[in-house]
């Protein structure tokens, strides 16, 4: 929108983004595997692929890429299967920890170390998870961080902790047991999970047990977390890049 006695630029401020602005959504190029006819059929919602892309796409000025490119060879496309990951997981747990340089251990800040349950400042409490839901599906005593910083640290198997208010800064590696296996193969099933989860020192599993590692086994070899008002300024990774 342009007022008497300015000197505007065409569509600046006009309260509108069509193509008569210099804007762009995407710079580069967008490799589709679907093909051009494939563009122009219905899914089953009744929206062709043109209606979920929204936006002008402009390409690099140092190639003659067109913006768009369907029906993409695979291996133009990018491989996220998350095995492709494991690798970035495996350097971020090489920066956490002691390998992040001196440690520190403070009221305020934990630096460069590996956390543990004696370094919680706020005592424990007893939460259900998954936290607020009314058909939960276990019972945890948690440790409490509250109101420090937090920096280029582990948090291990087993701490399942409360994390109220803290800040994290550089890499925050959270290691867990990798393979569930049953009868010594690894599972990916469900069920098998959830008996694995289940094992019990003392006494039998129940969703109103209170958790700890005097008395389950899935306490000390999970590590379920709960962060409530946390800031994390850098990459939060994982043993497993499948479920962090």
């Amino acid at each position: 929108m342009c007022f008497e006695n300015q000197t505007c630029r065409l569509k600046y401020d006009g309260l509108i983004i069509d193509n008569q602005d210099g804007y762009a959504k995407v710079r580069g190029q967008i490799n589709i595997a679907k093909t051009g006819r494939d563009w122009q059929s219905q899914t089953s919602s009744g929206t062709t692929i043109h209606d979920l892309i929204l936006g002008p796409t402009a390409p690099e000025t140092s190639n003659s890429l067109t913006p768009v490119q369907l029906g993409a060879d695979g291996s133009a496309m990018v491989d996220l299967n998350p095995a492709n990951f494991q690798g970035v997981s495996d350097n971020f747990r090489s920066r956490s920890g002691a390998a992040g340089g001196s440690p520190s251990n403070t009221l305020s800040l934990k630096a460069n170390l590996t956390l543990d349950a004696t370094m919680a400042n706020g005592g424990t409490v007893v939460e259900q998870t998954p936290y607020g839901s009314t058909s939960y599906e276990a019972t945890y005593k948690r440790p409490v961080f509250r109101n420090m910083v937090i920096r280029n640290c582990t948090i291990p198997k087993g701490l399942n902790a409360l994390f109220d208010n803290c800040k994290f800064e550089g890499v925050t590696f959270v290691d867990i047991t990798q393979n569930i296996t049953h009868g010594g193969v690894t599972t990916k099933n469900a069920g098998e999970g959830l008996q694995w989860s289940e094992r019990m020192r003392t006494g039998g599993f129940n969703h109103s047990t209170v958790l700890t590692a005097a008395n389950s086994y899935g306490f000390t070899d999970g590590n379920n977390l709960h962060f409530n008002n946390c800031t994390f300024n850098g990459p939060l990774a994982g043993a497993d890049p499948y479920h962090v």
